[in-house]
């Protein structure tokens, strides 16, 4: 599996392999409004799990991808807590691919933000 980009580690993202998970952990520079996760850190949490999980389908067939659009839906706040992010593939056609991205804190059942993203596949 490919490293994550520098601004993925310069945000403070982990990746555990063994689960295809994203780990933020808190501190103060992902504060927003008092308390809570800036949003647009989140966001960026979520698109780096949806590029995640793409490239690792596509490094198995030497494929390239280009985004087309990103969405997100903001559920929740984020709290002062480590916050998860993982993103499964929804539809992987010839030409597009749909990836759809949840993050979380304390359970996976309640999360803070979901994405929906499309990417170009190039053959």
């Amino acid at each position: 599996m490919r490293p994550l980009p520098p601004f993925a580690t310069d945000l403070g993202l982990e990746r555990d392999t063994e689960t295809n998970t994203l780990k933020l952990v808190w501190s103060e520079t992902a504060e927003g409004r008092p308390g809570f996760v800036h949003g647009g850190l989140l966001a960026s949490v979520l698109e780096f799990a949806c590029h995640d999980a793409l490239a690792a389908r596509l490094e198995e067939d030497g494929l390239s991808y280009q985004p087309v659009n990103f969405s997100v839906d903001f559920l929740r706040g984020g709290v002062k807590t480590t916050t998860y992010a993982r993103a499964h593939i929804t539809r992987f056609g010839n030409r597009v691919a749909h990836v759809q991205a949840l993050a979380w804190q304390d359970q996976t059942e309640q999360p803070v933000a979901i994405a929906r993203m499309h990417f170009l596949i190039r053959r």
